[in-house]
């Protein structure tokens, strides 16, 4: 599989950092509907184009999806039947929050190689986020099941755990995410899980327990304004009425100045 120099940039580093030979060839299996039929022969088809490839990832981590979107076209009429090609084209619509744009993109692209497990976190997310969390759970399991160590398809788990209301579910999850996070000193992971983990605690009516983990939450990552939100509100439930004060402050301030990223929920 493709290998992009631009390894610094977010997808850029997720597609290198994920492995390049594994395949899901051990995946449990999935819905009619999320796993396609197996492609035709792709050993005719060209290689695509690499820079390219790096160019267009680039466009798409600067936030510029038309453009991104027009080499995304041209690489897929250039080579139809590379997966690689159609990712490119959904994430420069998944990456805009154009989550229906994105999925035919998605479904032609694992069509094209469902071997291609790369393609199952982003397009995961895309279903999540259309409301389809059986296939959505179905893709990051089946990625784990490569890739047991990621944290963001544990974490994407445990956001469909908690919507269930599978508490006890989702709080395994979180503090699966936290861990992993951990060990692979990604702090802005590590402080979403922290965030949704206190959700779970404040569920089970732990007020004392979710603010710690908002704590360390707005630590890891200051910019993360909904956890100071919930953490005004759980300053609040404990009498803490300044605190409470400063945190929704804080609050205010940051999302003013970040406002949501582009990109999969948190």
């Amino acid at each position: 599989m493709l290998m992009t120099k631009h390894k610094k940039i977010g997808i850029a580093g997720l597609l290198f950092a994920l492995g390049c030979t594994a395949t899901i060839a051990t995946a449990k299996p999935q819905r009619a509907d999320v796993t396609p039929p197996k492609p035709q022969d792709r050993t005719s088809q060209p290689p695509i184009d690499q820079r390219a490839f790096g160019m267009c990832l680039h466009l798409i981590e600067s936030g510029r999806f038309e453009d991104a979107r027009r080499i995304a076209t041209q690489l897929v009429k250039e080579s139809p039947k590379s997966s690689k090609s159609h990712l490119l084209l959904a994430l420069t619509y998944h990456k805009e929050r154009n989550y229906e744009q994105a999925l035919p993109h998605f479904q032609r692209a694992i069509q094209e190689d469902p071997n291609d497990h790369l393609i199952r976190p982003f397009y995961g997310w895309c279903l999540y986020n259309l409301g389809r969390s059986d296939e959505a759970q179905a893709m990051f399991e089946a990625f784990l099941n490569v890739n047991p160590d990621y944290a963001d398809a544990h974490f994407a788990i445990g956001l469909i755990e908690f919507d269930r209301d599978h508490i006890a579910k989702a709080e395994k999850r979180f503090r699966k995410a936290i861990d992993l996070s951990q060990k692979g000193r990604r702090r802005a992971d590590e402080a979403k899980a922290h965030a949704r983990l206190a959700d779970v605690l404040m569920r089970k009516d732990l007020p004392q327990q979710a603010k710690e983990h908002l704590e360390q939450a707005v630590t890891l990552n200051p910019n993360l304004y909904g956890a100071w939100f919930k953490l005004s509100r759980v300053l609040q439930r404990l009498g803490d009425t300044d605190g409470a004060k400063q945190a929704r402050e804080k609050h205010i301030e940051v999302r003013d100045r970040v406002r949501p990223p582009m990109g999969h929920p948190e």
